[in-house]
């Protein structure tokens, strides 16, 4: 038995959410008050002002304060716990013990990828409901900041956002939501669906964004099934952080596409045909990764690393 396996606090439902919210908001605080010294609270200028263009200075610091956010919010606590709980099999319990295959990678990049008409549609139809002004303002401010990260005239913005926004959130989230909290769903439900759609929907809340929450939702379910398939953490990982690098690349390659970071609201929705084909790859997608995730080659690491 591991050392996880035998750690009573592990294997407490109580004890587990409260350590777990711990250091999550222990992290949150720690990154708060970081913030605060890198520049953080003239953030409120750029994301209500529609005006305010940001300079390269700026723009830097900004980008430093959502990484120290980011990285003291999800990924540091989720290493912390892991360690801290997991101890020498932590690499085992987040399930990144092993190095799934190319094709394998290429697969759940190729997944998520065909998720994104049918997030788009949601995107739309959750525009639709009848939700506070609020609820629009974030997505508004969010799409705001969006633009002024993705504003890149040097080479070392696009690094800087290839960390941010694609490698940052990619390790983090993934640890965070899949690594600890839909393994630990699955383990006490013994139902691994309900425990991905309540990690997918925990993973949605946790942006605090109405007006996007199903879009996200279905993609943090896309995450957890490719976990759930393939018993492997570096695939959900990978997937991410190809997506989110895309996100990033396409606007330095073609600065035109800026103009559409800083839309929070579609004009309509995407083509139908659009959604029912990339539904439909995505579904055969899904079905040969089940498939053949465990018949694939896998490098192991040392457990006690």
């Amino acid at each position: 038995m591991t050392d996880y396996q035998e750690n009573k606090f592990i294997n407490s439902t109580p004890g587990f959410l409260f350590f777990l919210l711990l250091f999550v908001f222990l992290g949150a605080l720690l990154g708060s008050l970081l913030v605060k010294f890198i520049g953080g609270n003239d953030m409120q200028q750029w994301l209500f002002d529609q005006n305010f263009q940001a300079t390269l200075r700026e723009r830097n610091t900004l980008r430093s304060v959502q990484l120290v956010s980011h990285l003291f919010t999800f990924t540091l606590p989720a290493l912390a716990f892991g360690i801290f709980f997991y101890k020498k099999s932590w690499l085992q319990a987040f399930q990144l013990n092993k190095l799934p295959s190319p094709v394998l990678i290429l697969a759940g990049g190729i997944f998520l990828l065909c998720s994104f008409p049918p997030a788009q549609w949601l995107l739309w139809w959750n525009s639709q409901l009848p939700l506070p002004e609020w609820a629009f303002g974030m997505e508004e401010s969010t799409a705001r900041l969006l633009k002024q990260l993705l504003n890149m005239e040097q080479p070392s913005e696009l690094l800087f956002n290839l960390l941010l926004i694609g490698v940052a959130p990619a390790l983090g989230e993934e640890l965070l939501f899949r690594g600890i909290l839909q393994q630990y769903l699955q383990k006490i439900s013994r139902r691994p669906h309900l425990a991905i759609w309540i990690t997918a929907t925990i993973f949605s809340l946790f942006h605090f964004q109405l007006a996007g929450f199903f879009a996200r939702m279905l993609l943090g379910a896309c995450l957890g099934y490719l976990l759930f398939w393939t018993n492997n953490l570096w695939v959900p990982i990978i997937a991410h952080l190809v997506i989110n690098g895309m996100q990033v690349l396409l606007p330095w390659i073609n600065p035109e596409m800026l103009e559409l970071a800083g839309e929070a609201k579609l004009e309509g929705p995407p083509s139908l045909a659009a959604v029912l084909a990339s539904t439909a790859l995505m579904a055969l997608t899904g079905w040969w990764i089940s498939r053949q995730a465990v018949k694939n080659e896998t490098i192991n690491f040392k457990e006690d690393l």
